[in-house]
């Protein structure tokens, strides 16, 4: 079966219900993403020289 007999959801007019699964299963993915890094502060080139001084990162 695809789309919707009535315009309530014009989006998934002509999608099947596993298209829309699909879509789904990724946008969640893109928030899940999105709110586990929220809060990762950006690190400042000054961070990055101190911790290769004291040998931190390791290539």
């Amino acid at each position: 079966k695809t789309g919707n007999e009535i315009n309530e959801k014009p989006f998934s007019a002509r999608q099947t219900g596993k298209t829309i699964v699909k879509y789904s299963a990724c946008w969640l993915a893109i928030v899940c993403y999105i709110w586990r890094t929220r809060r990762i502060k950006p690190i400042c080139s000054e961070e990055i020289e101190k911790s290769e001084s004291e040998g931190d990162i390791q290539n």
